[in-house]
């Protein structure tokens, strides 16, 4: 029996909302219609894999046929949104799982220190 891996289907949670519509608009080869579907569809060459983005910022990969090709993806599609100023990354809390913005120094809700 020849087995082949032709479809994984991985996702992650970039812990931040997403303004889609400026995501179409600054990330080539995006299109988002929430008409006929809630998220951003993006189509990268290389691998060739789709990633879908969506306003609670999950971030879907389809397509891929290595985990290493998944990793790829998500990394390529983190940093172009992080350097277009497009993600803004939080950490939770470890004492209470509030989330902290990037920029903050303590936690919003309890005071604790930003974990480093």
């Amino acid at each position: 029996m020849d087995i082949s891996i032709e479809n994984i289907i991985a996702s992650v949670d970039l812990m931040t909302e997403l303004d889609l519509d400026t995501i179409a608009q600054q990330l080539p080869n995006c299109e988002y219609n929430p008409d006929r579907f809630p998220g951003v569809i993006c189509r990268l060459d290389d691998p060739k894999i789709v990633i879908l983005l969506f306003n609670n910022g999950k971030m879907m990969c389809t397509a891929a046929r290595s985990m290493e090709d998944v990793q790829v993806a998500f990394e390529f599609v983190a940093r172009d949104l992080h350097e277009k100023e497009l993600l803004v990354m939080k950490i939770k809390c470890p004492n209470c799982d509030e989330y902290i913005l990037e920029g903050e120094d303590k936690c919003p809700e309890c005071g604790t220190p930003r974990p480093q």
